[in-house]
């Protein structure tokens, strides 16, 4: 319990049985009190506010943008499987064109011997 003394040491409060201005001290005070309480809360809700705007956004941009990526990455899938194809087509040429080579210089080698029959005769 407050007694006058300690009253008077620390809130300079002079007067005799009379609380009025206790009453109004702690009165200021839960006004105070209050004021901060509901500031507080109010930069709270600012701040759920806030959260709650970028995870909507986020969301929001999330169902946006799905769409289109699934359509680039089917669009990379088929081209990669183009991609193969036109290898595979590639080595096949490559590994023709090879044989061909060796055919060619085979029939070369003949037709030079031919004609070092035909001119040694």
């Amino acid at each position: 319990m407050l007694n006058k003394q300690y009253l008077r040491k620390h809130f300079n409060i002079y007067y005799n049985n009379d609380f009025s201005k206790l009453g109004w001290i702690m009165d200021e005070l839960k006004i105070i009190i209050i004021n901060l309480l509901n500031k507080i809360k109010l930069f709270i809700f600012k701040i759920y506010d806030k959260l709650l705007f970028m995870f909507n956004k986020q969301a929001t941009l999330q169902r946006m943008y799905k769409p289109i990526l699934e359509n680039k990455q089917n669009k990379i899938e088929t081209l990669k499987e183009e991609l193969n194809l036109i290898k595979k087509e590639n080595e096949a040429k490559n590994k023709k064109l090879l044989d061909l080579s060796k055919e060619n210089n085979i029939l070369n080698s003949k037709i030079a011997l031919i004609q070092n029959i035909l001119l040694k005769k």
